[in-house]
């Protein structure tokens, strides 16, 4: 079993999961991280760290990986816009890699897609809906997603390419909103700010629970489809009401201002159709939308008194006791 990009959260969850289940896990990490942290982090994992550009060398390093999970992206869509060229020219690098590692040694691969991957404005995304990137993210996710398919139809791969909208836990950072808005909720609570800040709070995205999703990559039935799918909670929430739940959650009452220079993600987001991989992956949403911001809050409330690396590890270890659970619902 391989995982790429694995230092990222859904990485960090997956291959504890993995390994708790007594799966050979080689994961390839950022170069920002060492292998010491790492194996303190997730154990019982043969890790890798990659070179700046995200280069290792998967035939040296998981020669016999028979499943192939690529997660490896500069995921951040701002970034992307800040340096458009580099973002689209690295994950397509990194999709492109894992795809020829995948075929040359005949092993399924299962890669992530994204919601960026659809235009604004869009209704339902299923399936069968056209790509239209809506930022250089989405370009370099949608040309990975086109190349699996291409070389799936020829019969060249055994792929499944996976779409999935926003989901999150607490190993958001805040450059992602829902970890921004945990973070201020944060510091509202021990008294440290008044007021929460963010971008244009009445944007509207489909966001579900990470563990939700890693339980489907952790599945067997998804190595075997050859299939497309995607994973969404299926409805649209704006960034005000993520906001309010977390500070009823709290018991607060505080002010949520816009910040005018983030009024530019003030657009119209799609959701996505999840049916299908309901029926074939026994895909659920357990946590919804609402939920998100308090269950962030409550878990890093838990963890806040450790050394940063043990809150770190017990996070890990607490989403990942959630994906067992849900698996044996």
């Amino acid at each position: 079993m391989l995982i790429t990009g694995a230092s990222g959260q859904d990485g960090l969850i997956l291959a504890t999961v993995l390994a708790r289940r007594g799966h050979a896990v080689y994961a390839t990490a950022s170069h920002r991280w060492t292998i010491s942290d790492l194996t303190f982090l997730v154990p019982s994992v043969s890790w890798a760290i990659s070179t700046e550009d995200g280069f290792v060398d998967y035939e040296e390093f998981a020669p016999d990986a028979e499943v192939v999970i690529d997660l490896a992206a500069h995921s951040s869509v701002a970034k992307s816009w800040i340096e458009p060229l580099r973002v689209i020219k690295n994950n397509l690098d990194l999709q492109i890699r894992a795809l020829e590692f995948a075929a040359s040694c005949k092993a399924k691969i299962v890669l992530s897609g994204s919601s960026e991957m659809y235009a604004r404005g869009e209704g339902p995304v299923d399936e069968e809906s056209e790509l239209r990137p809506a930022s250089p993210y989405g370009i370099s996710k949608a040309s990975g997603v086109e190349t699996l398919r291409l070389l799936r139809g020829r019969g060249d791969l055994f792929g499944t390419a996976l779409t999935m909208f926003n989901h999150e836990s607490p190993l958001r950072n805040p450059s992602f909103v829902t970890g921004k808005i945990a973070e201020q909720l944060r510091q509202v609570y021990e008294g440290q700010r008044r007021s929460i800040q963010l971008g244009s709070i009445t944007t509207k995205k489909d966001f579900s629970w990470a563990p939700d999703f890693v339980r489907v990559l952790a599945s067997p039935l998804t190595w075997d489809s050859n299939q497309d799918y995607v994973l969404a909670s299926g409805e649209l929430t704006s960034i005000e009401t993520l906001a309010k739940t977390g500070l009823e959650h709290l018991g607060l009452d505080c002010e949520i201002l816009e910040e005018p220079n983030f009024a530019w993600s003030a657009e119209k987001h799609p959701f996505g159709v999840p049916a299908k991989a309901a029926r074939q992956l026994d895909f659920v949403s357990r946590t919804a939308p609402s939920g998100i911001i308090p269950k962030m809050v409550e878990m890093l409330a838990n963890t806040r008194k450790l050394p940063p690396i043990f809150a770190l590890r017990s996070l890990i270890g607490s989403l990942a006791d959630e994906v067992e659970l849900e698996t044996k619902c």
